[in-house]
């Protein structure tokens, strides 16, 4: 674990021509002012169920990736491409930066840094995967089918429905994030196996699909394509959940206000 150079992130998946032209369109007039730091994190990654994750340096305000392995097939590949594109939207200022205010519940600051982390995500995913399959000709459909078969393995060896407050949140704006993806599906195929992942959650986990499908109902109504339109909706969010009792607004922060 530990930082690594990008000459070993990128050695095995500039191969794909996605990533390729991707990564020299999009990354290499950056790089000069804003280069990425890599950082090899597979014990993170493993917690939170992620292959790779942006944020910044401690130390620096840098951005950085951590990844749990490097990347080498081409689903990975998108997963790189997927986290440098959150970051070019930060420094572009593009995306809500949400950050926990203090801990005062039974959970660490890492903890809802992670939730902080994935309501960003649950606005900004919708956004950049249709950037990635429209401008780069990335599969996304693939992507996303992949992603079914890891979540129904973790569901079937699932010792039981989330029980925490926040877990269950987790889970609503997990379901919630790819009910938002899958507006940018057309692939028959795929649209299939995504309505019969759907049933599955829903006879599996009724306490998350249904406010998950209420939650997008509130973000197809409102928009959710620009920080104006994200910051309505995370008030929203603020003042509907709670976590053991206190309200998320009083747990989360915007910084770009």
């Amino acid at each position: 674990m530990g930082f690594i150079l990008e000459k070993d992130v990128t050695s095995q998946i500039l191969q794909f021509e996605s990533f390729s032209n991707f990564y020299y369109r999009e990354y290499a007039p950056r790089k000069k002012t804003t280069p990425i730091n890599w950082f090899l994190d597979p014990i993170r990654c493993y917690a939170s169920n992620l292959y790779a994750y942006q944020g910044e340096d401690s130390r620096t305000g840098d951005p950085v990736i951590g990844l749990r392995c490097l990347p080498a097939t081409y689903d990975e590949a998108f997963m790189v491409a997927h986290e440098m594109e959150h970051v070019f939207r930060k420094l572009d200022k593009l995306s809500l930066l949400i950050r926990p205010k203090h801990a005062e519940v039974e959970h660490s600051v890492e903890t809802l840094k992670d939730l902080a982390l994935r309501i960003g995500s649950m606005f900004d995913d919708p956004i950049i995967d249709p950037i990635l399959q429209n401008q780069y000709m990335f599969d996304i459909a693939y992507h996303y089918s992949e992603d079914i078969n890891r979540s129904l393995e973790i569901l079937n060896n699932s010792l039981g429905k989330p029980q925490t407050d926040i877990d269950i949140l987790k889970y609503i704006i997990y379901y919630t994030t790819r009910l938002l993806q899958y507006d940018s599906i057309r692939d028959p195929s795929a649209l299939r196996k995504w309505q019969d992942y759907r049933k599955i959650l829903r006879s599996k986990l009724g306490q998350i699909t249904k406010p998950g499908e209420e939650l997008y109902r509130v973000i197809k109504e409102n928009g959710y394509d620009t920080p104006k339109k994200q910051r309505q909706i995370f008030n929203k969010i603020a003042d509907i959940y709670t976590i053991n009792g206190v309200k998320l607004g009083n747990l989360l922060e915007l910084l770009n206000l």
